[in-house]
């Protein structure tokens, strides 16, 4: 038996723990210590043995993660024009932080896609209607990928606009368009 629901506060999830598959898409990179995260998931899943079944008769399985994030080399188009960039987990980051978790690692693939936009306004609106950017808020932590010390994003101008979607078309313009380079992750956790 499968329930899924959408839920949108740490509260209605605690109450309804344990679970035995917790399914994230893109999420776990947003995080400020990834490898807390996946500790606190650990804790929501059900004991070995867990209540799940495969097909209704097959024995009960240990309880899973599955989620995708984000690689370094994500958006490098926008990191290497803007110099900003967020501090994303390396393949062997992720690893790392889901073994120091408790979880135990099923499957992992990471990839790269590029995808091709007519222009570099284009892109712009991709990111601001998806709501990623990439770049870390002047407010935020001041940190690079590898956490050294970065100076926070300036505000963007006109004249930066400008310049920045100039220098976008510029520098990764190919026949189809303009490149967004993404590099995801997806990792199956037991």
């Amino acid at each position: 038996r499968v329930e899924m629901e959408a839920v949108g506060t740490d509260e209605v999830v605690r109450a309804r723990a344990p679970f035995d598959l917790i399914a994230l898409g893109s999420v776990l990179q947003w995080a400020e210590d990834p490898a807390a995260v996946l500790r606190d998931l650990k804790a929501l899943t059900a004991p070995v043995g867990g209540t799940a079944s495969i097909s209704g008769s097959s024995p009960a399985v240990a309880p899973r993660l599955v989620f995708t994030a984000y690689l370094p080399g994500t958006l490098k188009e926008v990191r290497e024009l803007s110099g900003n960039g967020l501090p994303f987990l390396t393949e062997d980051g992720w690893a790392q932080a889901a073994l120091a978790a408790g979880w135990t690692i099923e499957r992992q693939y990471a990839w790269e896609e590029v995808d091709l936009f007519p222009t570099a306004k284009h892109v712009l609106r991709h990111l601001s209607v998806t709501g990623v950017n990439g770049v870390k808020s002047a407010n935020s932590e001041k940190r690079g990928p590898e956490g050294e010390d970065r100076e926070a994003p300036k505000p963007m101008t006109a004249s930066r606009l400008a310049a920045f979607l100039r220098d976008y078309e510029d520098r990764f313009a190919t026949p189809g368009g303009v490149t967004l380079t993404w590099r995801p992750i997806a990792m199956v956790l037991r």
